[in-house]
């Protein structure tokens, strides 16, 4: 986290939200001032929209998001890597805005670049998939937001990636949507873990939702 958006999410902690943006604000102003690249500029666009967000200003938070997603075509590597988190920031600011048919174009979008940038096995990919699963579930489509989830899974279970635990519980979500009677057993290349640790951890998320949790060494949804 850069240290101006440590600062401001630290004025905001303190009560100081007017204070928060000047500094991202500024930030940004210098930048522009300063003759920045592209590159930065979107970086500090994006600083905005989190401050913004974080302190519920969520027509700003988007404005701002949409200019760090303006270059379509980013100079380099990193700033490739970068808009894809962009994307993501500004559909989860737009799905909170209420405007989902936009939000799901801005993570699609993001997907889809996520899976030419990292290919569909790597966690990054991951990544896209989850708030698009999301999303696609709060639009009332929670069968196709079932089969997103369960790829998110499964690619950051295979990886042993510590977010498989947030993946699994945005699942649970999913499937509660479903409705109890569902039939998927997605989970059963779930078993056995590798990592013990991992397993504990899993238990402990499973255990929230009902009908989850089979036993110690078995995964899956009844």
């Amino acid at each position: 986290m850069p240290p101006v958006v440590e600062d401001a999410l630290a004025l905001l902690r303190s009560g100081d939200p007017a204070g928060a943006e000047a500094l991202v604000r500024q930030a940004l102003a210098d930048a522009r001032r300063n003759g920045s690249e592209v590159a930065a500029l979107a970086s500090a666009c994006c600083d905005l929209g989190n401050v913004l967000f974080a302190s519920g200003q969520l027509e700003q938070a988007i404005e701002a998001y949409r200019q760090a997603c303006s270059p379509a075509d980013p100079a380099d590597v990193v700033a490739s890597r970068n808009r894809l988190t962009y994307l993501v920031n500004l559909g989860e600011a737009l799905a909170q805005h209420g405007s989902l048919a936009e939000a799901e174009s801005a993570l699609r979008e993001s997907l889809k670049a996520r899976r030419a940038f990292y290919g569909p096995e790597h966690p990054g990919f991951a990544f896209g998939l989850l708030p698009l699963a999301e999303l696609v579930s709060t639009s009332g489509r929670p069968a196709e937001a079932l089969l997103l989830a369960d790829d998110a899974v499964q690619v950051l279970w295979k990886d042993q990636h510590p977010r498989v635990t947030s993946a699994i519980a945005a699942r649970g979500r999913i499937v509660a949507a479903l409705g109890a009677d569902s039939p998927e057993n997605a989970y059963a290349w779930l078993s056995p873990p590798a990592d013990p640790i991992l397993q504990e951890i899993v238990e402990g998320v499973l255990a929230r939702f009902d009908g989850y949790w089979q036993g110690p060494a078995k995964l899956k949804r009844v």
